[in-house]
């Protein structure tokens, strides 16, 4: 796929870009004591930034993955704190599903996966993909 993570110089994180933005991070151990509420000590979180997903909306319904989405969605209190959005307060609109407790504006949609098997493991890799694609096609 061409994707290979550098070291983000973000502590135990690395991620790997595409057109200039952030395509997923892979993060080792959390946050430490600044982020509580993300930390998972002893394993590792694989982020994918899904910042064009309305561009392949229709693939992801065709191959079943929107329920995947949905439970690995970040409900991401980070960002509630850094935009000053109290957690609960913002609503949005995730493959036609409504969810609160977000942070984060505009068209970003980030998934965490923690534990992964063969077969979140090819989700993950078809997500990737359709990123990249929507990414090269704008």
């Amino acid at each position: 796929m061409g994707m290979t993570p550098k070291w983000s110089g973000l502590r135990n994180a690395w991620n790997a870009n595409s057109k200039g933005k952030v395509l997923y991070y892979i993060r080792l151990g959390g946050f430490g004591d600044k982020y509580p509420d993300c930390n998972y000590p002893g394993r590792w979180v694989f982020t994918p930034y899904l910042l064009n997903m309305r561009n392949y909306e229709d693939k992801i319904f065709k191959e079943g993955l929107q329920d995947f989405i949905w439970e690995h969605l970040n409900h991401c209190n980070i960002c509630a704190q850094k935009h000053e959005k109290p957690k609960g307060k913002e609503k949005r609109m995730v493959l036609g599903k409504e969810f609160t407790e977000f942070g984060c504006a505009g068209d970003d949609c980030r998934i965490w996966v923690s534990k992964a098997d063969k077969a979140t493991i090819g989700n993950l890799k078809k997500l990737l993909e359709w990123e990249k694609q929507a990414r090269n096609n704008k």
